[in-house]
């Protein structure tokens, strides 16, 4: 739109005839909306319940061919969500709901035990800020543990349960 000094408006004539002006472009651009416009601006155009469903849709097949494939129950999943991000280089991470915690262990399990089947794909228990927190000084600390240690030790440091565990070493076969 262009704009006006009211200095240049004094005349009702010119005002009128830019007016009239503004209702032609104002009508052309409206018959454009309508019909379309340039095939580049339709592919950008998107449904919003429409789309949304088919995505929901997409991430729920998804997760089912990645339990398949870790060889995981796909009757334990509760709900499937896919997060927004802010960076839109970035792929959203899914969240998977389970029924109860002990089918997110053996989940989790069956990804670690297959994790060579699925590549680029990662399963990571959903944490507080405070429980990453927590798990980030313990892993310093079972650093530093496990450092301090010989190697002819017959055992390791760990964590369990958001807790420092003491292991015994498997015997090399």
């Amino acid at each position: 739109m262009v704009k006006v000094k009211a200095q240049e408006l004094r005349g009702k004539k010119k005002l009128f005839h830019q007016l009239n002006e503004l209702k032609t472009e104002l009508q052309q651009l409206n018959v454009n909306k309508v019909t379309g416009g340039s095939p580049s601006k339709l592919s950008k155009i998107e449904l919003a319940n429409y789309d949304n469903i088919d995505k929901k849709k997409c991430d729920e097949d998804m997760v089912n061919n990645i339990f398949d494939s870790i060889n995981a129950d796909k009757d334990k999943i509760k709900k499937v969500i896919r997060l927004k991000t802010r960076d839109t280089s970035k792929i959203p991470p899914v969240i998977i709901e389970l029924d109860n915690a002990s089918d997110k262990i053996s989940v989790l399990k069956a990804a670690y035990i297959n994790r060579n089947k699925i590549n680029e794909i990662y399963f990571n228990s959903d944490m507080t800020e405070s429980e990453r927190d927590l798990i980030k000084q313990l892993r310093s600390e079972v650093k530093l543990l496990n450092a301090s240690l010989n190697q002819k030790d017959e055992y390791y440091y760990t964590i369990r349960n958001f807790k420092v565990v003491k292991l015994m070493k498997k015997p090399k076969q």
